[in-house]
């Protein structure tokens, strides 16, 4: 058993649910989301980006962010009139949602690859569990194999087959075909949560869905119009913060409703429950780590690889 066992021992998957409870949960899910005067606004902006140009992005007046990167322009002709420059805006001057919709942008051009196996190498820094430096792969078939720096090889950690996408388990083929529209996705992923004697409720999902999203830009193998979309979906998000500048890129925190107060005893609930820091690199969309009130996940690579490690076969 590896710590990446214990730290995902509730990844388990019962069986599908009945349409009825789909639709029920897809409907409470939409009316919590769009409810809000944030997110009514940033539809109403245009979704196409720009790039960073000497650590500042350009933006366009009429848009939320947008396009421009021309390093040499010829003159205008005669009696053309000069284009205005566009002005520029410092990433640490941005919104939250700004910084997520230039990453979107971004995310769309970068190149696809292959291999024969999905590998993802972070760095798990939980509360109350030892800093671990942990690999995983996921072969194309879905077949999961993991083991901490250091170790001689690395072994089968879950019996299940699949890409672990929110609340599913997929196949390859399906994770490269998940929607591209930031609202179908929300939806399809809110689907996944629901069971048949369990459908969350609105508030519970609005906490689910962010780290969905998240997840769907290095643990799974999902290609540029996905992951796109997941990042314009988390910018669609009322409460983005962008906390400014850190080591690898940008700190965006974002805020979602609070657990339940149940879960824990009168006074023992931990400060900055509810929300979630990401720190994302918006010229290469790249998700350097995750903080919530559990500890860090520090994503130090994500992507295909055509070598697989030692197996040490199960006794």
């Amino acid at each position: 058993m590896t710590d990446l066992t214990e730290l995902k021992d509730g990844w388990g998957e019962p069986d599908p649910p009945m349409p009825a409870a789909r639709t029920a949960a897809r409907a409470a899910l939409m009316r919590e989301m769009t409810t809000s005067t944030t997110i009514r606004e940033s539809r109403r902006h245009g979704r196409r980006f720009g790039w960073l140009v000497g650590g500042t992005v350009v933006v366009a007046a009429a848009a939320a962010v947008a396009v421009v990167l021309s390093p040499a322009q010829p003159p205008p002709s005669p009696g053309e009139q000069q284009a205005k420059p566009a002005p520029t805006v410092p990433l640490d001057e941005m919104s939250g949602q700004q910084v997520l919709r230039l990453a979107a942008g971004v995310a769309e051009t970068r190149p696809e690859d292959t291999g024969v196996a999905w590998h993802v190498f972070e760095e798990s820094a939980m509360k109350e569990y030892p800093v671990s430096l942990i690999h995983q792969w996921t072969t194309r078939e879905g077949v999961h194999y993991a083991m901490n720096e250091g170790d001689p090889g690395a072994r089968l950690y879950v019996l299940n087959k699949g890409f672990f996408v929110g609340g599913r388990e997929l196949s390859l083929e399906r994770v490269q075909n998940m929607p591209t529209d930031p609202d179908k996705l929300v939806e399809w992923l809110s689907e996944g949560y629901v069971r048949d004697n369990y459908v969350p409720t609105p508030e519970e999902m609005a906490g689910r869905i962010p780290f969905a999203m998240a997840n769907l830009l290095y643990e799974v193998p999902t290609p540029p119009a996905v992951r796109s979309a997941a990042l314009r979906a988390l910018a669609e998000m009322p409460n983005v913060t962008n906390l400014g500048a850190v080591e690898g890129g940008q700190a965006l925190k974002v805020v979602f409703e609070e657990m339940p107060a149940d879960k824990w005893a009168p006074g023992e609930r931990p400060p900055d429950t509810g929300q979630m820091t990401m720190v994302i690199d918006p010229g290469t969309a790249t998700l350097v780590s995750i903080t919530t009130y559990q500890g860090t996940r520090k994503i130090l690579s994500a992507g295909w690889t055509h070598d697989l490690p030692k197996i040490i076969p199960e006794k």
